[in-house]
């Protein structure tokens, strides 16, 4: 066991070993570690288990070595391998063991094994990627980790568990293009491909309460018992823990403060993490029946966001930012140019969709329609006088001829869901607007003349299909509307052109 310091870069050396009380004699050296803020400070880990002493040794060494601090606590287990000091926040320590992965946030006093991802193994090294805030681990027999963005657990304390939500970190965005290796096509199936970080904004934040589902299977076994035991001694008969796990809503607003994401996410007690994929919100969908449920549309431009996060009555709020891909000189004019493009093409769908839902609930009401029409046909009284005529036989004709309709105007839009072989859907308008998607979506920059050619094309089409189905709905549904009517049957619901309801 020997440790010496040098403050002449090396012209003297002064050993420095000795103050190290508690440390065996002989003790291996596997890492020392000098101190980002402080340049008379170091971490020096001792390793003893060459002679079956498993035990951690690990020492804050200050004032050049005239200060040795035992960081060594019964939290930790297997000997010690490697050392890191967080570079903004001195009091983060990262420890590396034969047994695993611990830190610190008291600078050392005290410890706990981060098992989030990270194996029982041997971390023979650590790195830190100071503009990422990413914990690199090397491990023997077990392959690197990558910890992504860390930085949450910089000035995390005790008291922080106790907050009911609070946003902790949150990495900036950057809007990079994913592109295959140079230099070959097909990497073969013996290439190796590594997980990346989810692109977009990580938010990482807190939740506690004991309503919430615990991360571990086994304290949230406990907790599920104590809830029922509670239950029932409150007289409560049902089972299980209170049903309060709802969902937590995250809002994402401009620079403007109007909102233009929204979205749920699955929470738990402990530390979350979710992540923002820089898209706002898309169209509504036409399985929605017009309510919630949109999915992710156009990608932002880059610039600073607003994020809010709701659970109840709780709410914590921080800014974003989008950034660029540092690769391309794209101005933000053009990004803005490409954006509203893509939010035209947008409105396409929403026009498309509603066009849809008002089919959808349309055929829906009119198979309602048809049956109570026969039924009540067949609770005529039967009667022998020619004369006597059927008010609901040409109706219940009338609205299978209808449907028949409605079919084919479903099918100038898209195929009809589900469908089985192969579909002709060159004239339908849903590709030429997945068309005017995909071009706009190809290019990092303004859009080119074939993408403004398409989403010309795309406009065309769905003009012509909104008009035959406006068409469609004053010739042949307000009709059938109004003899539902005469018959007391007031079912079905008036639309205009656009597919809202009119009344």
């Amino acid at each position: 066991m020997v440790a010496h310091v040098t403050q002449d870069g090396g012209q003297s050396w002064d050993s420095v070993e000795g103050r190290a009380r508690g440390v065996p004699d002989n003790s291996w050296v596997p890492h020392i570690e000098a101190s980002p803020h402080d340049p008379s400070v170091a971490f020096v880990v001792f390793d003893n288990h060459r002679r079956s002493d498993m035990n951690s040794y690990i020492y804050r060494v200050e004032n050049y070595g005239r200060r040795w601090v035992n960081l060594t606590s019964k939290d930790l287990s297997g000997y010690a391998l490697s050392m890191q000091q967080d570079h903004l926040d001195p009091d983060l320590l990262f420890l590396g063991t034969e047994f695993g992965l611990f830190v610190s946030l008291n600078a050392g006093d005290d410890w706990f094994k981060w098992t989030a991802g990270v194996p029982t193994a041997s971390v023979m090294d650590l790195a830190i990627q100071e503009r990422e805030s990413d914990l690199v681990l090397g491990t023997h027999g077990r392959s690197a980790y990558v910890i992504d963005d860390y930085s949450a657990l910089r000035g995390l304390s005790e008291s922080d568990f106790d907050q009911r939500l609070k946003i902790l970190s949150i990495t900036d965005a950057i809007a990079y293009e994913v592109k295959q290796s140079p230099s070959t096509r097909f990497s073969g199936s013996t290439g190796f491909t590594g997980e990346n970080a989810p692109r977009g904004a990580m938010i990482t934040f807190m939740m506690s309460g004991d309503d919430l589902t615990h991360p571990d299977e086994n304290t949230e076994r406990t907790r599920q018992i104590a809830a029922r035991m509670a239950s029932a001694n409150e007289g409560d008969d049902e089972d299980g823990p209170p049903a309060d796990n709802g969902k937590l809503t995250i809002e994402i607003a401009d620079s403007d403060g109007h909102m233009i994401r929204s979205f749920e996410a699955d929470i738990h007690q402990g530390i979350n993490r979710i992540v923002w994929n820089m898209r706002r919100d898309g169209a509504m969908p036409v399985a929605s029946g017009g309510s919630g449920g949109r999915g992710p549309g156009p990608e932002v431009v880059p610039g600073t966001y607003q994020i809010t996060l709701k659970f109840g009555d709780d709410e914590s709020s921080s800014e974003i930012s989008v950034m660029a891909d540092p690769r391309y000189d794209v101005s933000q004019a053009d990004y803005q140019t490409k954006f509203d493009a893509q939010m035209e093409v947008l409105q396409l769908t929403e026009n498309m969709n509603s066009a849809l839902r008002a089919i959808t609930a349309t055929n829906s009401q009119l198979e309602t329609l048809k049956a109570i029409a026969e039924r009540k046909k067949e609770d005529l009284p039967d009667s022998e006088e020619e004369d006597d005529s059927d008010p609901y036989g040409d109706f219940i004709k009338a609205i299978s001829e209808a449907e028949d309709g409605l079919k084919e105007l479903e099918l100038r839009f898209r195929p009809k869901s589900p469908s089985q072989g192969f579909t002709d859907s060159s004239d339908m308008v849903a590709p030429y607007i997945g068309r005017a998607n995909f071009y706009l979506g190809s290019v990092h920059g303004a859009p080119t003349p074939n993408a403004l050619i398409a989403m010309e094309e795309a406009q065309r089409r769905l003009d012509e299909a909104l008009e035959i189905v406006a068409g469609f709905y004053s010739e042949t549904i307000e009709p059938l509307r109004a003899g539902a009517n005469e018959l007391g049957l007031e079912i079905l619901e008036a639309y205009d052109a656009s597919g809202d309801k009119t009344d």
